[in-house]
């Protein structure tokens, strides 16, 4: 290799490895004429980098908008070099695959102190009827989008602690005692996914699966949530096979 093909390869590679840095470090998804901008970078060349690392997995483009964001072998790489990574911060890739598969809003929440859950991370598609947002909820677990499903991973004796102790809280008290929040629970036991009609909006339904880590400790939940009217019609057991999945990759990708 002369020294001018070397020199254009390593451009080449830096240019790459910026390309990566922007879409991961920005806010949201990204666009080839944004990224051309802020790199100085012409649109041609921003556009060879992109799909040189979607064809590797570092990158994931939005089929809807053509934008990108990172990719599973960006995530894969991460969670080794960290050991651990948060659901909050793996969750926009798979959500945007979930979407691609079934057209229907995903989301993902995290567990608070075994008591609560919170929606982080929602991604929508274009519907005629959207479903209400469930961005940014952070509700009691008997209240929330598969909070049940995680309670019911809980053995015998940490579920009616956890129980006793919703139902004694003020703040999150529900309408449900200690016994009926374990009774609730234990129906659940052994299913993989829930389908929760009218909760926690009357006019919605959710699925979801609980993520697991490796020593199964419940971390948080991923689904889809769906119109009631338009679920009323759904492949619920797709939608809750998809989620299923969507966990155990949620799960892989943070490790230990």
């Amino acid at each position: 290799m002369g020294a001018k093909q070397a020199k254009e390869t390593v451009q080449s590679v830096e240019r790459c490895l910026d390309v990566l840095q922007a879409v991961a470090s920005a806010s949201q998804s990204i666009g080839v004429s944004a990224l051309s901008r802020q790199l100085g970078l012409s649109k041609a060349t921003s556009h060879r980098m992109c799909q040189t690392l979607l064809e590797r997995q570092f990158l994931q483009q939005d089929p809807r908008t053509g934008r990108y964001c990172p990719g599973l072998r960006l995530l894969e790489v991460a969670g080794r070099l960290v050991g651990h990574i948060g659901v909050a911060q793996v969750s926009r890739t798979l959500l945007m695959g979930m979407v691609r598969e079934m057209q229907e809003t995903a989301f993902a929440g995290t567990l608070i102190q075994l008591r609560e859950l919170q929606v982080h991370d929602e991604v929508g598609v274009d519907h005629a009827v959207q479903p209400r947002s469930l961005m940014g909820l952070r509700l009691a677990l008997p209240q929330a989008p598969g909070g049940l499903l995680c309670l019911a991973r809980l053995d015998g004796n940490r579920l009616r602690e956890v129980a006793a102790d919703i139902a004694g809280r003020v703040e999150l008290q529900g309408t449900l005692s200690a016994q009926e929040i374990i009774e609730r629970a234990r129906a659940l036991r052994g299913q993989p996914y829930s389908v929760q009609p009218g909760l926690p909006y009357q006019d919605v339904t959710v699925i979801a699966s609980p993520i697991m880590d490796r020593r199964q400790q419940v971390l948080g939940v991923v689904g889809y949530c769906l119109p009631r009217l338009r679920a009323e019609g759904a492949d619920l057991a797709k939608l809750g096979e998809q989620c299923v999945s969507a966990a155990r990759e949620m799960a892989s990708l943070m490790g230990d």
